[in-house]
């Protein structure tokens, strides 16, 4: 049980000058609640990672294919490019075009020596190649120097509604504004990646905007997986993965972790063995039970 931890002694894998913000922010009274927060939060980046690279791959194929169909089998070679004419825009075009050419080229020169040790036979270069791209790569093809007007090997806006047909036409579909989605999605990617709290955001003062910081993230993944397919929200939903998401971020699962079971149900196992037909019934969509009180065992029951 968490009370029979000597916290004192954690300070080698969880520096105290790490955990200042989840006090901070949290508001905790004590060790066992200051550490809760720390697992759940690591808990809960460990459920968006499946949605965040399902939103990587889709935006990668979704994009090589569009590009192959309409460019050519090696259209990142040829992209048609522009740099607008205020200087400030002109430097920024021009700082994301060379991002784009150096992980191009470098992406290539690797690719080039994997297929001279022999590659299987069913996987081209340009599948080798597109596959090495990181996320950030396909973020910064969405920007304004690759969107030029009427020009057959420009990305936009030519590959827009077929990479996103799921876009809502009522509303007006541009790549930019894409992208800065894409981007903080990203951003908690790479916070998750470097051990930093994924709700980290300079508008999160407590564990309520804790909560809705993470909710929106994991609605704007789902929201720009199914403007790109619908079925990759469907497989994500059958597998229980969106679920899973919303199910740990939310406060009942957080004092969970906390072992505040003040504002969480519990009952005697026995009784809910009584129950079990109605309780199972009842059970919605993100959320859970618990059983089990005092030195009887625990279990969590939750709906797939």
């Amino acid at each position: 049980m968490p009370q029979s931890i000597n916290y004192s002694l954690l300070s080698g894998v969880i520096p105290s000058s790490r955990l200042h913000v989840y006090k901070k922010v949290f508001r905790t009274k004590n060790d066992i609640e200051l550490h809760g927060v720390y697992v759940w939060t690591m808990k809960t980046a460990s459920t968006l990672l499946p949605l965040m690279n399902a939103l990587e791959i889709a935006l990668r194929n979704a994009i090589h294919r569009e590009a192959s169909l309409k460019i050519s089998n090696d259209w990142y070679d040829q992209l048609a490019t522009k740099k607008r004419a205020n200087w400030k825009q002109k430097k920024q075009d021009t700082s994301n075009i060379n991002f784009y050419v150096k992980e191009k080229d470098e992406k290539k020169t690797k690719a080039l020596r994997k297929v001279s040790r022999g590659i299987p036979s069913e996987l081209t270069v340009h599948d080798i190649i597109i596959a090495d791209m990181n996320f950030g790569f396909w973020e910064n093809l969405l920007r304004e120097c690759f969107n030029v007007n009427r020009n057959p090997k420009a990305l936009w806006p030519q590959c827009l509604k077929s990479v996103f047909p799921g876009f809502p036409p009522s509303l007006p579909l541009n790549n930019e504004d894409i992208r800065k989605k894409i981007e903080k999605i990203r951003d908690a990617r790479n916070d998750i990646s470097h051990h930093s709290p994924v709700w980290k955001n300079k508008n999160v003062k407590n564990e309520a905007d804790a909560i809705n910081f993470i909710n929106s993230t994991i609605d704007s993944i789902v929201d720009i997986l199914s403007w790109i397919s619908g079925e990759n929200v469907s497989f994500l939903e059958k597998h229980s993965l969106i679920k899973d998401a919303k199910r740990c971020n939310t406060k009942e699962m957080l004092d969970w972790y906390k072992r505040d079971l003040t504002t969480i149900s519990s009952e005697p196992l026995s009784l809910f063995r009584r129950n079990l037909s109605g309780t199972l019934r009842s059970l919605k969509n993100e959320s859970f039970i618990l059983t089990g009180k005092d030195s009887e065992p625990e279990f969590m029951i939750t709906r797939i």
